[in-house]
């Protein structure tokens, strides 16, 4: 299947996709995927992974559960059918006026974790990649990502 085009305006702003609770999805298939959030259109069947860039600098904290998750959703194939690896640079704490900067899919995704050891964090296990999914090495100058789990979008 050929990966669609995502752009800033089809994910954030023409209303195709659909914020998923995180709370919701904890519930349902048991994923904790903090800081990474999830957006989902219905009619196209696509789920999108949204990694907001780190606040401390150009790199993006991948979840370790995350593409896990969303190969398990691809397989049932009744409720995605595509699946995406978003990083997404925003401004602020609240994240407003995200932008898209990098995009592959999630079985791309899967090739590059490859062999890479996550790092142990607050929110779970993750992975620094840049904004090509390229893993970034464990730098001991990195600290755990410093978001506000009660933050809302």
């Amino acid at each position: 299947m050929t990966p669609m085009a995502l752009t800033t305006e089809r994910l954030f702003r023409s209303g195709e996709f659909a914020e998923q609770d995180d709370k919701y999805l904890f519930r349902k298939y048991g994923v904790k995927a903090w800081p990474n959030r999830f957006r989902y259109a219905g009619i196209s069947k696509t789920a999108v992974a949204v990694i907001y860039q780190s606040l401390l600098g150009n790199d993006y904290p991948l979840n370790n559960d995350v593409v896990p998750f969303l190969l398990k959703m691809k397989e049932l194939n009744d409720t995605v059918i595509q699946a995406y690896i978003t990083m997404v640079i925003a401004y602020g704490r609240s994240h407003r006026d995200p932008e898209l900067m990098g995009q592959l899919t999630v079985h791309q995704m899967k090739g590059r974790l490859n062999g890479a050891v996550p790092i142990a964090g607050k929110f779970g296990s993750y992975h620094w990649i840049d904004k090509d999914g390229n893993v970034l090495p464990n730098l001991s100058s990195h600290e755990d990502p410093t978001f506000d789990p009660t933050r809302q979008l």
